[in-house]
């Protein structure tokens, strides 16, 4: 009786890692695309505030580890790359110099 019962706590908890995977990927794939992106942020929000909000970046950072596992049997399936972390701020005066 007690197997069955850690089985289901088991296939429950895996259900629950794969939704939520497939949830943030999925959310943020269609959010980069809209803004001509390739990839996905595992915090699903635009480019600008990943960039400007270091918390966002630590968050994404953590999904990247946390999800690996899922992440490397969905893109050997095909699935999409996650998108690094901007190098400068969006937006501001270095990444914009022509507009001085």
């Amino acid at each position: 009786m007690q197997q069955r019962k850690n089985k289901t706590y088991l296939l429950l908890l895996v259900g629950i890692y794969v939704a939520s995977y497939l949830g943030l990927s999925r959310t943020s794939l269609n959010i980069m695309k809209k803004e001509g992106l390739d990839g996905f942020y595992y915090v699903p929000c635009d480019i600008v505030t990943v960039a400007r909000n270091r918390n966002v970046q630590i968050l994404h950072e953590t999904g990247v580890y946390f999800y690996y596992p899922i992440w490397w049997v969905d893109h050997l399936l095909g699935g999409p790359q996650w998108a690094y972390e901007p190098m400068e701020q969006v937006g501001t005066p270095q990444t914009n110099s022509t507009n001085r």
